[in-house]
């Protein structure tokens, strides 16, 4: 995922498939449901 592509999905503009979401999650180490808002 380029910058400008994680810009976009910051502000609304973009969004990420299941596999984007998932190498998120890897790489900040959470689960989809913290990145997702429903857990702290």
């Amino acid at each position: 995922m380029t910058q400008q592509q994680y810009s976009r999905f910051e502000n609304g503009v973009f969004q990420l498939n299941y596999e984007q979401i998932l190498k998120l999650c890897e790489l900040f180490e959470v689960t989809p449901n913290y990145i997702f808002g429903y857990e702290e």
